[in-house]
């Protein structure tokens, strides 16, 4: 699994992955996507979430989610700013579908994130409770639903899993001039946690070290990746003017 922050083409060839023309319910599947990279969100609070959170009384697009102690990840009430053109677009698109939806009664107290062909949200059950003594909600269906998306991109045969998600959006704020303490209010991380995510970010990444760091865990260096050649047959393809040099040119650099 790969929990480091997702890359601009990479995040593009997952939306792209995900998104079916034809099929108007796609939405649903970016939206959830940019809700949790473009404003930190985990499912349990995307599946609580109510379209009265984002909407004003006159319908109008808040500028900043207040997601309520009762239902956030730290269980204290978190200001995310809804800045993100693409997740503007998409909440635009997304409230003008279910609004066309006939013989449906949606209103502001009707969950934020409906399931694709349905106007049911998705099921949220308690798991446990906080340190703080709140419950603790998990949402299984929307998890899986996320999963099966993330399951579609494939980088270095390594999946992205829904923390790359939320490490994408603090590395994305810290990028945009966020401090450590605002993303931390945002995020409902600590600043510690913060602090580590924008560091091992920054670390420079190599797919060659990643690919063969696997060759090691899975055993297979010397029995599948390092074959044994005879060394007669590598001493027969070799010229014989380097083994045994003519002339002192064999040996120049050429400038």
């Amino acid at each position: 699994m790969n929990n480091h922050s997702i890359k601009y083409d990479e995040w593009e060839r997952l939306i792209e992955l995900n998104t079916v023309i034809a099929n108007k319910w796609s939405v649903i599947t970016k939206l959830a996507l940019e809700l949790m990279v473009h404003a930190g969100l985990r499912t349990s609070e995307i599946a609580l979430l109510k379209i009265g959170d984002l909407l004003s009384s006159d319908y109008q697009l808040k500028r900043v989610l207040i997601v309520p102690a009762a239902i956030s990840y730290n269980g204290k009430d978190r200001p995310v700013f809804l800045k993100n053109k693409s997740l503007i677009k998409s909440l635009m698109i997304y409230f003008e579908l279910i609004g066309s939806l006939q013989d449906h009664d949606i209103s502001t107290t009707s969950p934020l994130l409906l399931k694709p062909n349905s106007v049911k949200g998705f099921d949220v059950h308690k798991r446990g409770r906080k340190a703080n003594g709140q419950p603790k909600y998990h949402s299984a269906a929307l998890n899986e639903f996320i999963d099966h998306a993330l399951s579609k991109l494939v980088i270095n045969e390594v999946h992205f899993t829904r923390k790359s998600l939320i490490n994408t959006f603090v590395c994305n704020s810290y990028r945009y001039g966020y401090s450590i303490e605002e993303i931390s209010l945002m995020s409902g991380l600590c600043a510690i946690s913060v602090r580590k995510i924008v560091t091992n970010n920054n670390k420079s990444h190599s797919d060659f070290i990643d690919w063969w760091l696997r060759q090691l865990k899975s055993n297979t260096v010397r029995s599948n990746v390092i074959k044994a050649i005879p060394f007669q047959s590598i001493i027969n393809e070799i010229k014989p003017c380097i083994i045994y040099p003519e002339k002192d040119s064999d040996y120049e650099i050429k400038r």
